[in-house]
């Protein structure tokens, strides 16, 4: 089922994603491929060329791709830096792009499951939760009842341990601490911004309809502890409202509260799947001439110049916002 899943994902990817469509039909052919050996023979969305019983690049180059291994680089490297998939030349591995990476959540279960999974239940019970224990005698020392021994001696050990704990943090622990607390004035700032525009994405009408957007001060909560800043976290919400909202109304349907968005726009937190900023004028020049040198590029590269270094669409458009 899963397997189906994935190939449904990457189909859709393949078929969809414009970044992948502006490199032509080749490079679409040599990705959809590269992604089917990832799921095939790679493990949570990553391969290493040359390791265990994988062949090396070289060969996979020429089996699978019918390439010379200069030319599959040069597709890799394309395509990775338009963050289609994940190429460490380094140690020769190669990805699925963020796109198509499990959630945070299935590597977890993966990870535990290599460890066995959870116990089953009582499968070695402690005397206490013991079936053959309970009909036994359990004396205490000195005839002293449990709220006069061994409770205020257990509330002084936990108590200590917690400040231990607290006491031996790491600087890193402390940082990520630091990172996500928000106070309640950003939080604040952020709900008011939000709340009444994705009320309106949403469908209601504020001069007629009951409902409110108290939940979007959650949702901002959330974001900003996560570690998006106020403009990251409209866009990921807002983004998130208009997509639910448009294919309900596509299906004539309308939304009953907004309580409805709320595990989406959970999902998209934890996925970081923020919408890209709205270009001004002078990054969307950048971009069509990134998007000119790098045609120019592939024709070089069709012709067999491939040492031309790739055109960098982000150092494009860093330019043109230093230049504003």
């Amino acid at each position: 089922m899963a397997r189906k899943k994935h190939l449904e994902k990457i189909s859709d990817m393949a078929d969809q994603d414009l970044r992948l469509r502006a490199l032509g039909f080749f490079a679409v052919g040599i990705w959809h491929a590269l992604m089917r050996l990832v799921l095939e023979h790679g493990h949570d969305g990553r391969l290493a060329f040359g390791q265990g019983r994988m062949p090396s690049l070289s060969d996979i180059a020429r089996i699978r791709f019918d390439m010379s291994e200069a030319e599959f680089i040069t597709q890799l490297i394309t395509q990775s830096k338009s963050e289609l998939l994940y190429w460490d030349a380094a140690s020769e591995t190669v990805g699925w792009p963020a796109e198509l990476m499990p959630d945070a959540r299935t590597l977890a279960n993966r990870a535990n499951g290599k460890k066995g999974g959870r116990p089953p239940k009582n499968a070695n019970p402690s005397p206490q939760n013991d079936p053959r224990q309970r009909t036994a005698m359990m004396p205490i020392a000195g005839g002293k009842s449990m709220s006069e021994g061994l409770l205020p001696e257990t509330q002084i050990e936990t108590a200590s341990r917690v400040a231990s704990l607290a006491s031996n943090n790491s600087l890193k622990d402390k940082a990520k601490l630091d990172a996500c607390a928000v106070s309640d004035e950003q939080i604040d700032h952020a709900y008011r911004r939000i709340g009444p525009v994705a009320f309106e994405t949403a469908g209601f009408d504020p001069a007629r309809d009951m409902g409110n957007y108290g939940i979007a001060r959650q949702w901002a909560a959330d974001a900003l502890r996560s570690g998006l800043n106020a403009d990251e976290a409209e866009r990921l919400i807002l983004g998130v409202v208009e997509s639910l909202a448009e294919r309900k109304r596509s299906k004539g349907q309308a939304i009953s509260h907004m309580g409805y968005f709320t595990k989406a726009i959970g999902k998209a937190i934890v996925d970081r799947d923020v919408p890209e900023a709205p270009m001004n004028e002078a990054e969307i020049e950048a971009d069509r001439a990134w998007k000119r040198d790098m045609d120019t590029w592939r024709e070089r590269a069709a012709s067999g110049a491939f040492n031309d270094p790739i055109p960098n669409r982000a150092e494009y458009l860093a330019r043109a916002r230093e230049a504003a």
